[in-house]
């Protein structure tokens, strides 16, 4: 009997585990760089497990740890679930899903020729035609390549107020 009272303490000490695998959503355009995906486990005693899966019932990890880095050249989702060092495991998985988009497409580009104004002249506006399968954001950049502050729509003015 003294063993069995024992054994349900255990059991009714893991139950008090508290664990969660969280991760972020993120978006990423088909450019190829890195996607990191953070899971975050925490319990009222010891030491946490992060482990990755490709589905919410896989059973082959794919990398165990609060990061996991990955490629992905599709829409792709994945899993998050935390162990206990008591091996409590996480009610459930958590997912996160990196939706990947082809980049947006320049239909027609802005004009190219040179243009020299006066000064306070009125300049021609420059205008870019653009799509995408998503929201677009627009951001100018002077020659030096450095973003022009407000010039962020299909198209600029460029000022004359300075020489």
């Amino acid at each position: 009997m003294r063993k069995i009272a024992s054994i349900a303490r255990l059991y009714t000490s893991a139950l008090d585990v508290t664990i969660a695998a969280s991760v972020s959503q993120t978006y990423n355009c088909n450019t190829w760089t890195a996607t990191t995906f953070t899971g975050t486990a925490t319990s009222t005693s010891g030491s946490n497990t992060v482990n990755w899966y490709s589905s919410p019932s896989s059973t082959t990890v794919l990398s165990t740890g609060t990061t996991y880095t990955i490629y992905p050249t599709a829409t792709t989702t994945l899993y998050a679930e935390a162990t206990s060092s008591a091996g409590c495991v996480s009610p459930t998985r958590a997912s996160a899903t990196i939706n990947i988009y082809a980049a947006p497409t320049i239909t027609t580009q802005p004009s190219t020729t040179a243009a020299t104004y006066c000064r306070n002249a009125t300049a021609i506006p420059l205008s870019v035609v653009a799509s995408s399968t998503v929201a677009m954001t627009y951001q100018w950049y002077n020659s030096s390549g450095v973003a022009i502050s407000g010039a962020t729509s299909s198209s600029f003015t460029p000022p004359t107020t300075t020489a």
